[in-house]
């Protein structure tokens, strides 16, 4: 795959909104990276039904990134089941014009985006934390939806609760907020 640099990025992320190139799993699936910040292949195809193919392509055009990650301790903690085929247990982030693209597309300016820099040994743990919060949200919100809630997940930027002079006074890992009868829930994890 060849380098791209973050100026070809956001030319890159600039046309494919303006003509309107990616397909609407596409889309969701950089908007869900933007939300999450890491997924594994299996978390992402649960919500997209996305083909392992497609990811490898969104990996050439540099829309996803591979996050290293020890896959024994994800099934040491259960986060998939052991029948999972271990392409499916790779782990995804945005990659450089995915970044671009959802800054542009979502109008957010804090995306989570430092995973493809961390190895397994120093920054494996903030990965797991994070595949292991989404799935508590994937969980959840599949609950919601079976009591016939509109569950909608929020990252941890959104859900940050800051004070009168704009620190952080609540910095939640993800906030799941849930509609039904026109009536709304706030839960943050």
């Amino acid at each position: 795959r060849p380098l791209v640099t973050q100026q070809q990025a956001k030319i890159d992320a600039e046309r494919l909104l303006r003509d309107r190139q990616l397909s609407p799993r596409a889309d969701q699936t950089i908007e869900m990276l933007a939300t999450a910040g890491v997924l594994t292949g299996s978390q992402i195809k649960q919500v997209t039904a996305l083909q392992l193919r497609a990811l490898q392509k969104y990996h050439s055009r540099h829309l996803v990134d591979r996050v290293s990650l020890d896959i024994e301790k994800i099934l040491d903690m259960h986060l998939a089941d052991p029948s999972t085929p271990l392409e499916d247990l790779r782990a995804y982030t945005l990659g450089l014009i995915g970044l671009e693209y959802a800054r542009l597309r979502l109008g957010k300016d804090l995306l989570p985006s430092k995973y493809a820099s961390l190895e397994v040994g120093g920054g494996g743990t903030r990965v797991l934390h994070d595949i292991t919060v989404a799935e508590i949200m994937l969980r959840l919100s599949g609950y919601a939806k079976a009591q016939k809630y509109a569950p909608l997940w929020r990252s941890k930027y959104e859900a940050t609760v800051h004070d009168e002079n704009g620190s952080p006074a609540l910095e939640p890992d993800a906030m799941l907020s849930l509609r039904k009868d026109g009536r709304y829930w706030h839960y943050f994890v």
